[in-house]
This record gives C-alpha cells, structure tokens and sequence, in this order.
C-alpha cells in the first residue's frame, strides 16, 4: 500500500486542527503509533524536527511545504525513498481535513508493502483523536 489518506469532518474550527497539527510536540497524544516527536525550533518551511515510532528508530522529518492555517507536508527520509505524510483542509462549509500519506522513491513500494498496511489501519483513529481533541477545545462548557 504505497498511497492512502483518510479524511475527517469535525465541529471545531480549522484554526483549532492547525493549533493541534503545529503542536508537534503532542503528536503522539492522536498518532498512536509515534512514541515521541519533536521540533527544536518554529513550525515553519525547511524546519527539521524528530519522530520515534513505536519498534522503530528515531528518524528526522522535514516540513517540504507549508501554507500557513491551510497545509503543510513533511518528508521522512528512508532507504532510497521517502514516507511523505500531506495535512490539508477540503474546501467546504464545514471543516473536513485530510492526511495523505504516501512512500515514494525508488523503495517506495518496499517500505508500502512492509508499512503501509499498519499506518493505513491505524489513520481513521489517529484522526478521530484529533477530531475529539479539537472539539472538546472548540466547545467549550456553559
């Protein structure tokens, strides 16, 4: 599986999925795969952070396009290929948001067929989490 995304409608509004995605730090409280992350300085175009999946390594990313309160993207580097991973709202009334992960390079079908699978499966929910966590931020108690 060396392309996927899953998309997700929420309540919250799309700068409280911008808030949630810009925090890096905090991936792993709704990628339930990533033990840590990590990004040293701002969430901007060309920064480098770090992520540690759970039975992996720690590897470093870097955010290869960035439309402020809209997208961004980032790239893993592997073994003559890249795991890049798209975040990005649809256009509609309400706020529908997307990842869109795919394994590209020369091994890109390798790491698909030896990943692909895991990630896939474990996308909806990892988005779920995030609907959750910006909807209990959006709405706030009376």
């Amino acid at each position: 599986m060396r392309h996927f995304k899953h998309q997700q409608t929420t309540h919250a509004s799309k700068a409280t999925i911008w808030d949630i995605w810009r925090d890096v730090v905090h991936w792993p409280e709704w990628d339930i795969e990533l033990e840590q992350a990590t990004l040293p300085g701002d969430f901007v175009l060309g920064a480098f952070g770090t992520l540690k999946a759970k039975n992996s390594p720690e590897g470093r990313f870097e955010i290869t396009e960035l439309t402020e309160g809209e997208s961004f993207t980032f790239i893993v580097r592997l073994p003559l290929s890249r795991l890049e991973i798209a975040h990005y709202f649809v256009d509609s009334e309400q706020t529908i948001f997307v990842h869109d992960v795919a394994f590209r390079g020369t091994l890109g079908w390798l790491f698909g067929m030896l990943l692909g699978q895991k990630y896939a499966t474990a996308l909806p929910h990892a988005m779920e989490l995030i609907q959750h966590k910006a909807e209990r931020w959006f709405i706030k108690p009376a």
